[in-house]
């Protein structure tokens, strides 16, 4: 029970040390707008010394469905505005009920204090809705080496064009395959109150990651893996073209989502490599591909494709105008 308060003690101090904190954000620009950015996803990499992480899961109640054959997701866009520095970010949640098991998302952010400022959502037919708030904006922290669990969120449709949202707190659903001991966070807290749901690798991490993760004891966390994958891809848009660089940066803020696409087949195909082919369609009203079809390719894995076109839809990009392309992915072990 001591040692409980004390892990309690510590961690509280951090949960107020946090809003004091600002971090880079090296993600490109969503949409042109300097002043909003896209967030990347966070696959259990190390948080930088004033950094963290959020996890939230979405109910859409209300909404219409498409046939199961189509690839065309529910797509939650979450704009966020921090406190501290005033900057907003845009958070991707992408719904898709034709998969067998629910994919959570986590996401990395400076710590701090954050409202949400507008919740939009796409669904299945490209009707857009959005809720935006001016009063009563919800609040939440991230806080330093920790997960912020912002539990559920049901939203379902009001009159013609606009969203009604019910924040509900549940558990933490976070769980990883290494001891707690191990972990690259310190803890998952409620992200509404501050409150400590599960203590994970605690006061370590953050004194580890207050010194640059440099002592001896943390070199397992420096340590680059001995299998090396190469990930190229290729982006033809024809006669907009000249939109490719900022399509590509947005494909790379995702790097690792897709990348791990591939690196999950090795498990079970260690010598696969080769390329996926696919044909897409970027609508202007959505900001993302709003169609997507396989093309070929000589990885015929299903399970590396489905999982390609599922992060590819979940991407937003700065898009003008619609736009029709060809994207390709080679991959390999180096």
């Amino acid at each position: 029970m001591k040692r409980k308060n004390a892990q309690q003690k510590w961690l509280s101090f951090f949960l107020i040390s946090a809003f004091l904190g600002q971090i880079f954000a090296a993600v490109p620009t969503f949409g042109g707008n300097p002043n909003t950015i896209l967030v990347g996803t966070w696959r259990g990499a190390l948080f930088q010394p004033k950094e963290g992480g959020l996890f939230l899961d979405v109910n859409l109640e209300g909404f219409r469905t498409a046939t199961q054959e189509d690839y065309n997701p529910e797509t939650v866009q979450i704009t966020i505005s921090n406190l501290i520095d005033r900057q907003n970010y845009l958070i991707t949640y992408v719904k898709r009920t034709d998969l067998a098991s629910a994919l959570t998302t986590n996401w990395r952010l400076p710590a701090a204090k954050y409202l949400v400022s507008r919740i939009v959502v796409i669904d299945y037919f490209g009707v857009r809705r959005e809720k935006v708030y001016s009063q009563e904006r919800k609040s939440f922290i991230v806080t330093r080496q920790c997960l912020s669990n912002l539990g559920l969120w049901t939203i379902g449709p009001e009159g013609a064009k606009g969203l009604k949202v019910k924040y509900n707190m549940v558990q933490s659903s976070y769980r990883e395959d290494a001891p707690k001991r191990e972990s690259s966070v310190a803890a998952v807290i409620n992200g509404f109150t501050g409150v400590i749901q599960e203590v994970f690798s605690g006061k370590k991490i953050m004194t580890a990651a207050a010194k640059g993760y440099n002592d001896a004891d943390n070199m397992r966390v420096t340590l680059s893996t001995t299998r090396h994958i190469s990930m190229t891809f290729r982006l033809n848009l024809f006669q907009h073209n000249y939109f490719a660089k900022a399509i590509g940066a947005n494909l790379n803020v995702y790097d690792s989502n897709l990348r791990q696409c591939y690196t999950d087949a090795l498990e079970r195909v260690a010598s696969l490599a080769g390329n996926v082919d696919f044909s897409i369609i970027l609508s202007k009203n959505t900001g993302n591909i709003r169609k997507i079809t396989h093309k070929g390719g000589s990885i015929r894995d299903s399970r590396v494709v489905e999982c390609l076109m599922f992060n590819l839809q979940s991407i937003q990009f700065p898009l003008k105008d619609n736009m029709v392309g060809e994207l390709s992915f080679e991959f390999k072990v180096i």
